[in-house]
């Protein structure tokens, strides 16, 4: 499971891609975001994102009346388990919304350890770019949806080893992919 695969950081576990997974992110070098912490926000590009890796990453919105605050809470508890090294990398799929401050908050509800949680954001044109063409993630908004439910986005979480290859695709709510 994703664990085992993370202590030796890409010793692959036999499992498969649901789809040939992308050579590299790095190809998205230049697409800026918005670095936020518990404490701070700031600017930085996917390529210095890159060279941060390995990391864990995951798709989410504060506003979620789904499946985001299991994803959150599963990373918080398999935390203790992942190398020490390892960032956890959360995207939110609801950039307007979730502005810093939100996510600073989000991030302060899940006491999301600053120097290794990072909460991204950037605008919605280099979302869908990043998701659908890098992550090959789906991604969806539905603005009549319920407030909760508006946004449609893949509960995978992405492994990422520099300088910049996606490693494996991992189900949250698998226990065998989690252990």
């Amino acid at each position: 499971g994703i664990v085992c695969l993370l202590v030796v950081y890409g010793v692959r576990t036999g499992k498969q891609f649901s789809s040939p997974p992308p050579d590299s992110l790095a190809k998205f070098s230049s697409l800026p975001l918005t670095l936020v912490t518990m404490t701070e926000s700031s600017s930085i590009t996917f390529k210095e994102l890159l060279g941060q890796g390995p990391w864990l990453s995951c798709f989410i919105f504060t506003r979620c009346g789904g499946p985001c605050p299991m994803i959150m809470t599963t990373l918080k508890q398999l935390e203790d388990d992942l190398p020490k090294g390892l960032k956890i990398v959360v995207f939110t799929v609801d950039p307007d919304r979730d502005t810093s401050e939100v996510l600073q908050s989000y991030a302060r509800r899940f006491r999301a350890e600053p120097k290794r949680w990072l909460f991204l954001r950037t605008d919605k044109e280099t979302l869908y770019k990043l998701m659908y063409e890098g992550f090959h993630l789906p991604l969806s908004a539905n603005p009549q949806a319920p407030s909760g439910f508006r946004v449609t986005h893949s509960t995978k979480l992405v492994l990422v080893k520099t300088p910049g290859v996606i490693e494996g695709y991992y189900a949250i709510d698998s226990q065998q992919d989690l252990e």
